[in-house]
């Protein structure tokens, strides 16, 4: 990690010196205390008092400070920051360090097409509460009860070897006056917004479940000039379903069918079936259908799975496989980010703090900072190679031993100052 930071972000300390400072006076700059925030998550601390156990620890403050070259804060000290900085200033922090990634051409290996960057659009619920904590937080509404629980949305860079990067967030809240509560349809509009404005000249192909087959989402993707590959469930857009129905028995050609073997006892079969050019209210959509068969060689027996999908690219029997392979990689948002965030030590529903919006949004984006480092470090090819030649080692227990390191360990200064003299290749 500490040569992950350093090497693709070496104006990170600046970057966060940068954040407006509303205190007059304080033990702690600004770098201090964010990269602390960013800290709690680094060591998936799990909650702040946890972090402040630690730190009052003196092997683990003074590990921390020879590691970041920075004290670390009492989290109560970080919280009064994070509860009146503004969020926008952090995200734009995010932002900034996911350009730097994109000009070094970290992702570009990974494009569809050797084109396109692929975005994975969803909602996740964070946190529920039993009492309304902030004014506008949605609720719902039960026969004996309401709860009130806070989504949010987000745009996430994937990729085939595991990234699942937040590139944009969008809260989803009431305003002060409304007739219907807020959603995860509204809120793509803003967080499209967002990506638009932010990475203006982005080739993006947004990847998206079955919620976004509609007029607003092709209208959005129309006007930003964005590609897509979005699940199609077989109860949306029945006069789609109707048009296919009727042309495709017009089009025999458009069948291709595949065979991979996974090992001597398993094969996989891929028939692909589409139709291209279906009118939609006026926007031109491709329909693709997947049916993958997963075969016993020896006892015969067969398992099938359909995947249906609309999309923005005409589809042929050259791109057909490809189109579907990218289009399921709409589930790393869900597993490789939410899933992990919620289950591998980062605690996304922990409630880090109960009832400050702005503070509660703030730590939210340094748990994703946080995430992005993580990301670097495990998912280079030298890491890769150390987990391969070890058959029980495991992300979880690595983890368990920094922690013991740094809480009962001495780490030399030398070895951290040594470390810039070793060649390490960050390649994915």
């Amino acid at each position: 990690m500490h040569k992950t930071i350093n090497h693709h972000f070496p104006n990170l300390y600046s970057d966060l010196g940068e954040l407006p400072d509303f205190r007059r006076k304080s033990e702690y700059g600004m770098t201090s205390i964010l990269m602390g925030a960013i800290g709690l998550f680094l060591f998936k601390e799990t909650s702040r008092n946890s972090f402040n156990l630690d730190r009052e620890k003196e092997k683990f403050s003074s590990n921390y400070e020879k590691i970041f070259g920075l004290a670390l804060p009492h989290m109560d000290t970080v919280n009064r920051v994070l509860e009146r900085i503004e969020v926008e200033a952090i995200e734009k922090l995010k932002e900034t360090l996911i350009k730097q990634l994109l000009n070094k051409r970290i992702f570009h290996k990974f494009r569809l097409l050797g084109k396109y960057f692929k975005v994975s659009i969803d909602a996740t619920g964070l946190y529920g509460f039993a009492k309304e904590p902030y004014e506008g937080c949605p609720y719902r509404q039960y026969k004996k009860k309401k709860v009130w629980l806070q989504p949010v949305l987000e745009a996430k860079l994937v990729t085939e070897n595991g990234f699942s990067i937040s590139i944009a967030t969008e809260w989803i809240l009431n305003g002060e006056k409304y007739d219907k509560q807020d959603c995860e349809r509204k809120a793509f509009v803003r967080i499209a917004e967002k990506l638009k404005e932010r990475f203006p000249r982005l080739p993006i192909c947004i990847l998206a479940d079955g919620l976004y087959p509609n007029k607003t989402f092709f209208e959005v993707c129309k006007q930003n000039n964005w590609q897509f590959i979005i699940t199609f469930k077989d109860a949306s857009l029945k006069s789609v379903w109707r048009t296919i129905e009727k042309e495709l028995p017009n089009y025999p050609k458009n069948k291709k069918k595949l065979y991979h073997a996974i090992n001597p006892k398993k094969a996989l079969v891929f028939n692909y079936t589409w139709l291209n050019e279906i009118d939609y209210n006026g926007y031109e959509i491709h329909w693709l259908e997947t049916k993958e068969v997963t075969k016993n060689i020896e006892t015969g027996i067969k398992l099938e799975r359909r995947f249906v999908h609309l999309t923005s690219f005409k589809l042929t029997a050259q791109n057909a496989a490809t189109i579907c392979h990218h289009g399921r990689q709409r589930w790393k948002i869900e597993n490789e980010g939410f899933k992990n965030q919620k289950k591998e030590g980062y605690a996304l529903q922990h409630k880090y703090v109960r009832k400050n919006l702005t503070a509660m949004r703030n730590f939210y984006q340094c748990l994703q900072i946080a995430h992005l480092f993580h990301q670097l470090a495990v998912l280079t090819l030298e890491v890769k190679k150390y987990w391969q030649q070890s058959t029980k080692l495991t992300l979880k227990q690595m983890f368990k031993e920094i922690s013991a390191l740094m809480l009962e360990g001495q780490i030399e200064l030398e070895l951290i100052q040594t470390n810039y003299l070793h060649k390490f290749q960050f390649r994915y």
